[in-house]
């Protein structure tokens, strides 16, 4: 069989995705376009909007392939999902890109995209293992971060900070959503651990859009720590409501997506100067290091613009090419396109790439955990060439990638 392995240039996690699936199954479509099914959760999220942008305007832009986006009317509508999944396995597409809204009740559907000779990508959140095993699937590809072990080193890196007994504030958004859960899961057993004390522990309603009664609430337990676990929106309601009621905790942050986004990182401003939260990808000296990286950024910043696509790049696409490195490595080295014998590879093999060296555990996950905890420090005024540079996104852990110290407390920070 003659491998041909086409690496697309990830603009968004959707499109380094989209280079994976196309990998797979460029060997069987010499002959058509391949056409790609690409399941989302809500799209008032602005997270699953970008994405949805993004792959439209790269698939148009690229023209080998046929993208069918589907994105949902919540974040917890499964059953939507499933009959996407089964409308996509019904029309006989080649490739199925899926977010699970339930990481157990999209097992089933997979698997039978799968039975069909289908190529299933899941992203975002993954499949429950156990619900995997069960089913008989190993092996499925996942792209996306681990919610869990995410939330479990942020608690550990704010409670070296507090000490044991240190007083947290926990408010968690849409906690029917599993990756809200596993973070929440990750920071719980973080929190037990280091003796933290667990002073309120609330959700709110997703249809939320008043976030100052919550922060009123929370400002008057006189928290030390406050971890939010928020989805784009949510997060910047609470970090203006923070702002506007004053709040002075020690530590503010923790799970909220969506400031790492350009868009948002203008909009705020000053007002993040203070907050510890998750990333994945700093342009700190210790993340530019590594070979490639600089060129990568410097050639997707010259495509942003007319992508129509986050300006800096920072949040995913760098982790969105390395994982293409990763695949097309293993095709080279295997001169396969055979899923078992790809993954096989994957698994014994350290990779380098524009992220640095990529080494896999048993489990599929990172053999050591790469998610970063950073503060923003010392932004000034709504103008992103501060961003582009070092020192406004510190990353504190882990220790290989420190860049900087935290500024401690918060209220220092804001000053």
């Amino acid at each position: 069989m003659k491998t041909k392995c086409r690496i697309l240039f990830a603009a968004l996690p959707a499109v380094g995705l989209l280079g994976i699936a196309l990998c797979a199954v460029s060997a069987r479509a010499e002959e058509k376009k391949p056409v790609v099914g690409l399941v989302m959760k809500s799209l008032a999220n602005e997270f699953f909007k970008s994405m949805e942008e993004g792959a439209r305007k790269f698939a148009a832009q690229d023209g080998t392939f046929t993208l069918v986006p589907v994105g949902m009317n919540s974040e917890t509508d499964i059953d939507t999902q499933i009959s996407a999944v089964e409308n996509f396995i019904t029309q006989k597409v080649d490739i199925i890109c899926v977010a699970p809204a339930d990481s157990v009740g999209l097992v089933a559907p997979v698997k039978k995209a799968l039975g069909a000779g289908i190529t299933v990508v899941n992203f975002d959140v993954k499949l429950d293992d156990k619900a995997l095993a069960k089913a008989g699937l190993k092996d499925l590809v996942f792209v996306g971060p681990d919610n869990k072990e995410g939330a479990y080193l942020a608690g550990q890196e704010l409670a070296k900070k507090l000490g044991k007994g240190g007083k947290v504030f926990i408010i968690e958004g849409n906690p029917g959503a599993d990756n809200a859960k596993m973070r929440k899961a990750g920071f719980d057993k973080a929190a037990k651990e280091a003796g933290l004390k667990i002073l309120y522990d609330k959700t709110y309603p997703p249809t939320a859009t008043d976030y100052t009664p919550i922060v009123r609430a929370i400002k008057a337990t006189n928290a030390d720590i406050v971890f939010v676990a928020s989805y784009p929106p949510d997060s910047v309601g609470m970090l203006r409501a923070a702002q506007e009621i004053g709040l002075q905790p020690k530590i503010f942050g923790g799970g909220m997506v969506g400031l790492q986004f350009t868009s948002v990182m203008t909009s705020m401003g000053p007002m993040l100067n203070g907050i510890v939260n998750y990333d994945f990808w700093a342009p700190e000296p210790t993340m530019l290091a590594f070979p490639g990286v600089k060129e990568f950024l410097k050639e997707y910043q010259l495509r942003a613009e007319k992508a129509g696509v986050d300006p800096l790049g920072y949040y995913l696409p760098p982790y969105s090419y390395a994982l293409v490195q990763v695949l097309g490595q293993a095709v080279e080295a295997t001169k396969s396109l055979d899923q078992q014998k790809l993954a096989d590879y994957i698994r014994a093999t350290e990779f380098n790439t524009i992220v640095g060296k990529v080494k896999f555990g048993k489990n599929g996950e990172w053999a050591k955990g790469r998610t970063l905890m950073v503060q923003y420090q010392k932004i000034q005024g709504n103008g992103i060439e501060q961003f582009r540079g070092p020192g406004k996104k510190v990353v504190l852990y882990p220790d290989e990638f420190k860049s900087g110290n935290i500024i401690y407390p918060y209220s220092a920070a804001k000053n």
